[in-house]
């Protein structure tokens, strides 16, 4: 998909007078193809960004509960693992 809306992108820049004999639907068609890897970047970007704050909320979530055994057992309320 790149590939090709690279390749009209680049026919477009190359002879602007192309524009002008081209069928409509040509046009949108072209227009199309050179939006199209913005549109997947952004979605990509937005799921990688949710993944991202889910994993960091897991991690807080983790972390707490780490500390929370740390300070137990350093008060002596759980035994340490193998004594």
């Amino acid at each position: 998909m790149f590939g090709l809306s690279t390749f009209f992108f680049t026919v477009i820049i190359h002879d602007a007078s192309q524009i002008g004999r081209t069928p409509p639907i040509s046009m949108s068609l072209l227009m199309s193809a050179a939006v199209a890897p913005i549109l997947i970047t952004a979605v990509h970007v937005r799921k990688f960004g949710t993944k991202i704050k889910r994993l960091k909320h897991m991690h807080r979530k983790l972390e707490t509960r780490y500390q929370i055994v740390v300070l137990k057992r350093s008060v002596g309320e759980i035994k340490p693992l193998g004594k």
